[in-house]
């Protein structure tokens, strides 16, 4: 499958990766269960009296950049921390919020990069269409699932 970044691009921001996830989302042949998937602005520098108005309307630490509101058996929606290609690591208060997801009957991954993302979302809606008697509350293949 064709790489969503540009092969010059050899560490991308995550910004850069998660730019290119939604963009793939956007005419992705699952665009319509994408649709609501969207970035929870946690992350970046603010000024403090930025950061302050942001904490009073409910901006979190540790909460995830992607979230999929569409529901696959057996989890309610798909949370995804994205990462840099290489390097990137989370943080505590990431591994918190995705342990506590996972545990409220969430998936939950670890994306290094936007080609591990589309993976990790295309393999997740996948389990929609199965139509076999393989256990639905497997792990998502592929996922880094913190649980």
């Amino acid at each position: 499958m064709k790489s969503l970044m540009k092969p010059s691009d050899f560490n991308p921001s995550e910004d850069a990766e998660q730019e290119a996830v939604m963009e793939w989302a956007a005419w992705s042949p699952h665009r319509k269960a994408l649709k609501w998937l969207h970035h929870t602005p946690n992350g970046g520098h603010r000024s403090g009296a930025e950061a302050a108005k942001f904490k009073r309307l409910g901006v979190k630490a540790g909460v995830s950049d992607l979230f999929l509101p569409h529901p696959v058996r057996p989890f309610h929606g798909l949370w995804i921390e994205m990462k840099r290609r290489h390097g990137g690591v989370i943080s505590d208060k990431q591994a918190e919020f995705l342990r506590d997801m996972a545990n409220e009957g969430y998936a939950t991954a670890v994306a290094k990069g936007a080609d591990e993302a589309r993976e990790i979302i295309e393999k997740y809606l996948e389990r929609e269409t199965k139509s076999d008697d393989r256990d639905q509350t497997a792990p998502v293949e592929g996922a880094e699932n913190v649980v």
